[in-house]
């Protein structure tokens, strides 16, 4: 509908200034502000909306300390659900409910003592102060024993020769493989260091757990680097003393959610996820406490944003969820699958504005994987780029002072720039479940983390300015996904063209670069395989904006057919470039193998890629979690994505391997063949000729 642009800040100015170290003068010119697909008046609205200091209360609120719940909060209802479900209330949304999921019992820690009872007597670390220091699934029980110092622990070979039974080991392994080991070798226990990054945060303790069988004792601690180096340097025998109380018990997996209705216009639904559990024990203010605070800020802001006349209430509902890491999200979208079939998206925020100078880090959006390619991608990376553009100092701007061209800044937060990265998709958190499901879903997340999963996480580190930027860009991101009438599609279309065309130009580039690469002899298949991957991300960008026609559905857009055929027209335009970036390739193959002094020849397809090319493999039972991964990485995860029944095997491995190739190397038609028989004999797929 509206086509206002976003121009913030400063006219073209000149400005001459000196350089006295080459002794020459330049122009120094303010660069107009990016174009966004929001107008002005809607972005500043947002801007003036959002806060950090606010995410930053909250995060204080329940991740202040490591604390142990005790036994009436497993019994009733966890702080966290009656905190967010209280603060949604409040801040006027919709539907909040804590629901209520079955759950395996979940290990409760109540009591955990180390002492070093000679030579001296010394306690080591109390789990009321550090509740870290206490491995779940810890044992109840007193032991007592003789400490003996193995290095890697977990593995097998460090116990050769050695009698540890009855004795505590301390090592520096992984808790888990170190007590796994040594109990299978007669040890009471384990007392570990294990720390990721013992240079950068020596102190911190890393939340791990052991898994005992039913009816075993024992028990693992986990201390700090220094804390084992005190115990490494006592002379003499040592003798350490464990003292544990836990328990297992009873509890609900607890969901709470809430909404922003959308305008009536459209029965579709826009999710955001974060986790604000992670098992009932560990908890942290990055992990994931932060992106919990910051979607319950991004619904706050949409929802004043609304309310002041700033922006039209979306056509889509948006769903928010706090949930216990994957088995909250599969428990709320298992009983809720009428909704969720008319989900078109999810921004997931797990780790996010930590603060950037003191963490070294960045905030990332891991973006789709290619068979969920969809214009939210593009939408959140354009909002990305937006804040990095205007939130740094740059020396284009240095004529009008040194400052922030359009500053996103908390009171209570930094003036650090805002360092991004847009990368390709990356799993591990609650946003893969809906692409495993076919939802398209992205991830915002800082890294790297010096106190991840640490008893180090805590609020800190976190900046409020950097968690304003990150709520400000879900929120923009949010509205333009769920259709506010102030999205234009066309604009949104044109965006996924142009950024569609520069991927697959990067794409190319280093596809060239590897062919280049490559020995006279390879020449011929690696053209062959690029040649292949050209067509699987034509028929990628295609796919990205057809997706823009989600827009025509509902209020967005004043006329759906005038949209649609336009946005057909540039997925089109994607398809019938493809012809001239292929001749363009093979111009490079010839003048390479002209070079190398090789014939440029066109290699066949062989018998198997035949065979392989009328097999098409569909769907044909329950869906399951626990596939065998039979392929590197996330390339089993993608070939599942591409099961559609209408795309065969061969064109299945060409999508994977356009994908997956330069980060696991080439994914193999046997390789691919052979996992989807493992599904077929698991009676999950039906493989079948093509008709």
């Amino acid at each position: 509908m509206f086509t206002t642009r976003f121009r913030l800040g400063l006219r073209f100015i000149g400005v001459v200034a000196a350089v006295p170290a080459a002794m020459l003068w330049c122009t120094v010119v303010a660069r107009a502000q990016p174009d966004t697909l929001l107008p002005q008046p809607v972005v500043e609205g947002l801007a003036n909306t959002v806060s950090g200091s606010q995410p930053m209360q909250h995060l204080i609120d329940f991740t202040g300390y490591n604390r142990d719940r005790n036994a009436e909060e497993f019994a009733g209802t966890y702080l966290e659900s009656e905190l967010f479900a209280r603060w949604a209330t409040e801040y006027g949304f919709s539907d909040v409910e804590i629901l209520r999921y079955p759950r395996r019992p979940m290990w409760d820690g109540i009591r955990g003592e180390l002492w070093v009872t000679s030579p001296v007597l010394r306690k080591v670390v109390d789990f009321r102060d550090i509740p870290t220091a206490l491995a779940s699934g810890s044992v109840s029980g007193t032991y007592e024993g003789e400490m003996v110092w193995i290095e890697n622990a977990g593995d097998e070979a460090a116990y050769e020769g050695l009698d540890v039974t009855g004795k505590i080991i301390l090592t520096d392994s992984s808790t888990g493989r170190a007590y796994r080991q040594a109990r299978s070798h007669g040890a009471l226990g384990v007392v570990n260091m294990n720390s990721p990054r013992p240079y950068v945060a020596p102190d911190a303790i890393v939340w791990s757990g052991i898994r005992p069988g039913d009816d075993e004792a024992g028990f693992a601690f986990n201390l700090s680097g220094p804390m084992v180096q005190d115990l490494r340097q006592l002379r003499g025998t040592v003798t350490l003393k464990a003292i544990v109380e836990a328990e297992m018990r009873e509890v609900d997996n607890e969901v709470i959610t809430a909404v922003i209705p959308g305008d009536g216009s459209t029965d579709e639904w826009v999710y955001y996820s974060a986790h604000v559990f992670e098992g009932a024990t560990k908890q942290g203010a990055a992990d994931d406490g932060s992106g919990a605070v910051i979607i319950l800020e991004a619904g706050r802001t949409i929802l004043e944003a609304i309310e002041r006349g700033y922006v039209s209430r979306p056509a889509r509902n948006i769903r928010f969820l706090w949930v216990d890491e994957f088995s909250g999200t599969y428990a709320y979208l298992d009983s809720h699958t009428e909704e969720f079939a008319k989900a078109t998206a999810d921004i997931n925020i797990d780790m996010a504005g930590q603060n950037v100078t003191l963490a070294n880090n960045a905030t990332r959006l891991y973006r789709m994987p290619d068979a969920r390619i969809h214009f939210l991608g593009d939408v959140c990376q354009e909002f990305f780029e937006l804040v990095g553009l205007t939130n740094m100092e740059r020396v284009h701007e240095r004529g009008g002072g040194y400052r922030f061209t359009f500053p996103i800044i908390d009171p209570y937060g930094t003036r650090d720039m805002w360092r991004y990265e847009i990368e390709p998709f990356y799993g591990s958190s609650d946003h893969q479940v809906y692409n495993d499901r076919g939802v398209p879903a992205v991830l915002f997340n800082h890294w790297p983390d010096p106190v991840y999963h640490s008893s180090h996480d805590r609020p800190g580190l976190m900046d409020a300015t950097q968690m304003k930027r990150t709520a400000f860009i879900a929120a923009a991101a949010g509205l333009v996904v769920a259709g506010a009438p102030e999205t234009d599609p066309m604009q949104v279309a044109a965006q996924a063209y142009t950024r569609g065309k520069a991927r697959i130009a990067d794409d190319l580039r280093r596809w060239t670069l590897q062919m280049a690469a490559a020995p006279a002899g390879d020449l011929a298949i690696q053209y062959k395989e690029s040649a292949a991957a050209l067509h699987q991300w034509h028929l990628r960008e295609h796919r990205n904006v057809l997706s823009v026609n989600e827009l025509t559905r509902g209020s967005t857009c004043e006329n759906p057919d005038r949209a649609a055929k336009g946005i057909e027209a540039l997925a089109q335009r994607v398809l019938d470039e493809e012809p001239t970036a292929q001749a363009s390739l093979e111009e490079f193959y010839q003048s390479l193998a002209a070079v190398r002094g090789v014939e440029a020849t066109i290699p066949d397809p062989t018998e198997d890629e035949i065979e392989a090319g009328n097999l098409v493999p569909r769907w044909d039972g329950e869906y399951e979690r626990s596939w065998a991964r039979g392929l590197p990485g996330f390339a089993s995860m993608e070939v599942r994505n591409f099961i559609d029944g209408r795309r065969s095997v061969l064109e299945i491995r060409n999508a994977v391997n356009s994908e997956y190739a330069l980060e696991y190397g080439t994914i193999t038609l046997d390789a691919v063949l052979s996992y989807l028989r493992s599904l077929e004999e698991a009676g999950s797929v039906a493989i079948e000729p093509r008709n």
